[in-house]
């Protein structure tokens, strides 16, 4: 009988604990994929795609940022998905207009290539 009780302490303690850590893993997770940080990480790969200027390259950040700000909110948001897909489209498709007007020809070519290139992986 004491073994049983053992047993079972035992084992509530190691699913306690491990619920715990999970949680932590996640919360740091979170804390490490801030918008501004996924921003950094788009603009620095769009960047190594269409090759923006200094002057080009805060503007994209404040685009990229928009966009991941906002579409952080409608995540967290309490819509069904399929209105968070069609909000989340719009902002892409907004950011993308914006994208454009900054843009040079070349880089809208390898920007449109690029693309292309990716949505066939998908």
């Amino acid at each position: 009988m004491k073994n049983l009780k053992k047993l079972a302490l035992v084992a509530f303690f190691t699913v306690a604990f491990a619920g715990i850590s999970n949680a932590q893993f996640n919360i740091n997770r979170k804390v490490a994929n801030t918008p501004e940080k996924a921003a950094t990480e788009i603009v620095n790969q769009l960047n190594s795609v269409v090759t923006l200027t200094k002057d080009q390259s805060p503007k994209v950040y404040q685009i990229v940022l928009k966009l991941e700000q906002g579409r952080s909110k409608i995540q967290n948001s309490r819509m069904d998905v399929k209105q968070k897909q069609a909000q989340i489209r719009s902002l892409r498709e907004e950011a993308e207009k914006e994208f454009k007007s900054i843009a040079t020809p070349d880089q809208l070519k390898k920007w449109e290539t690029y693309k292309r290139e990716h949505a066939t992986k998908r």
